[in-house]
């Protein structure tokens, strides 16, 4: 899995890493050379992986299939 760390602060990204503990040691990093060893609010370490999984995958078939029946049943 691909992860990114956030500053929304700084409103900066990192490069996307392969691994939990590059995008860690690219967070620290970046704390301790732009705030100076602080937890600036709203930082944050995001997956990357581009494809729903879990409930937003359901949620997505949940509604297509509503949208086939309503489709379905407007033409009969």
């Amino acid at each position: 899995m691909a992860y990114r760390y956030r500053c929304r602060i700084c409103r900066t990204s990192s490069h996307t890493v392969n691994s939990l503990t590059e995008a860690r040691t690219a967070r620290d990093h970046h704390r301790a050379v732009a705030h100076g060893g602080l937890v600036p609010d709203g930082d944050a370490i995001q997956s990357e992986t581009g494809r729903p999984t879990g409930r937003q995958l359901i949620a997505g078939v949940l509604v297509l299939l509503v949208l086939a029946v309503l489709g379905w049943l407007r033409t009969h």
